[in-house]
């Protein structure tokens, strides 16, 4: 079993201050890099999701905000929750979407994968995009994440290790991911690769089990 931190990610002392739990002019630089690099990747990401109006729908890892402000203005009555590990993302992202927030349409909280402020069953969809391999703890987080997912929802999650230099690191990624996922309850998964910039993507939608309990 190759659990989150067995995920070896060279420079990852720097890459978790810009990225997992941003803080700081790092912080500010992450934030400025994942809203501007991540866009076609949250369009991949939510495509695979299917949201239709009326759908509650959770972000894990928002940074900026900047997926949240994509699908608030494609859907416009779509209910859009998010939680971030990093207060200065929080902000960031509260004030990108200041006008959505004020309507309702979109609440944003300060806190982990590991401990998701919401009731059973409070989402139709949950998605998350690139911050999976920075949670401390992948296979709760994601325990987590079914748990406050309803019965038959939808989870796309998608990464793009762009510290991997061979075909084999983004193999590994992959493996990776599916581990931590099959361990969680998470069945079935489609797995895609697309090619991005530097590297490829890599996403995978999963269905929460009908009858949503935690696995032990």
């Amino acid at each position: 079993m190759v659990d989150g931190n067995d995920l070896k990610i060279p420079n990852s002392q720097v890459l978790h201050r810009m990225f997992a739990h941003p803080s700081g002019f790092l912080g500010h630089l992450g934030g400025w890099l994942m809203g501007l690099s991540n866009q076609d990747i949250a369009q991949w990401t939510i495509e695979a999701l299917d949201i239709q109006p009326r759908d509650r729908v959770l972000e894990i890892g928002f940074g900026p905000g900047e997926a949240l402000r994509q699908l608030a203005q494609t859907i416009p009555d779509i209910q859009l929750h998010g939680v971030d590990a990093s207060g200065l993302m929080v902000t960031k992202a509260r004030k990108l979407n200041r006008a959505k927030i004020l309507s309702g349409n979109i609440d944003v909280r300060h806190g982990t994968v590991e401990t998701l402020p919401y009731p059973d069953g409070s989402f139709d969809k949950a998605f998350s995009i690139n911050s999976m391999p920075f949670w401390e703890h992948p296979i709760p987080g994601l325990r987590e994440i079914r748990r406050v997912l309803s019965p038959g929802g939808n989870f796309v999650v998608t990464v793009q290790p762009r510290w991997a230099k061979t075909d084999q690191e983004i193999q590994t990624v992959e493996q990776w991911m599916e581990e931590n996922l099959s361990s969680a309850g998470f069945f079935p998964m489609k797995a895609d690769l697309r090619s991005f910039e530097p590297v490829p993507a890599i996403r995978f939608l999963i269905l929460a089990p009908p009858e949503n309990v935690p696995s032990s």
